[in-house]
């Protein structure tokens, strides 16, 4: 945990904004916008929250992945290209950051279902997403074991959470600065992307 919080807080120098319902916004980045966030962390999970997660998944939640949600309820880092979802309705860019929250994991969930129902049936979940030109999904099942699936149908599978949150980390942190993105394209970006799962396992 502390790793991923320490990738995430690097350009807090810049500015952080915290919220009275415990949003934390990280990073001004006015080019995008004037309420735009290199990183935004959306308020924690009660009890109640955590049980609805569970509910939502089918299975009790992996230890890294629930200390996470206790302290964020879903996030969106790097202008939005990785996506940790959370609960909520549908994902909200109000200028009121305490009315902004994350994309909708029960939502994200239905059309796993849907579409992946081979993948469901084995027990898998989708917690989030990387975009870059494509999408790419970040699912997880009871064990904590993690996988990183690209649009293309390439899986990397990572033993927990968090080592498949770090490693989507280090991609995106070498193509932002604390100004946000520093290319015109976001060929590179999906290019890494894509190489995390090139040795599929």
């Amino acid at each position: 945990m502390n790793e991923v919080m320490q990738a995430i807080f690097r350009c807090q120098e810049r500015g952080v904004v915290r919220t009275e319902k415990g949003s934390v916004f990280i990073c001004p980045t006015p080019r995008n916008g004037d309420q735009s966030y290199l990183h935004s962390l959306y308020a924690p999970c009660s009890e109640l929250d955590l049980f609805m997660l569970e509910t939502i998944l089918g299975f009790a939640l992996p230890r890294e992945y629930r200390s996470f949600m206790a302290l964020y309820n879903g996030a969106n880092l790097f202008n939005n290209t990785i996506a940790i979802y959370g609960l909520g309705g549908n994902f909200s860019r109000s200028l009121c950051l305490d009315g902004q929250s994350a994309i909708s994991i029960d939502e994200e969930n239905q059309f796993y279902k849907a579409l992946r129902t081979r993948d469901w049936s084995l027990g898998w979940r989708v917690v989030g997403s990387a975009v870059a030109l494509q999408k790419s999904q970040l699912v997880i099942r009871a064990s904590g074991e993690t996988r990183f699936e690209t649009s293309d149908g390439k899986v990397k599978t990572f033993a927990s959470f968090f080592d498949a949150l770090l490693q989507l980390i280090a991609v995106a942190d070498r193509h932002f600065g604390c100004e946000g993105f520093c290319d015109e394209s976001y060929d590179d970006l999906e290019a890494e992307y894509c190489a995390i799962s090139s040795g599929a396992n």
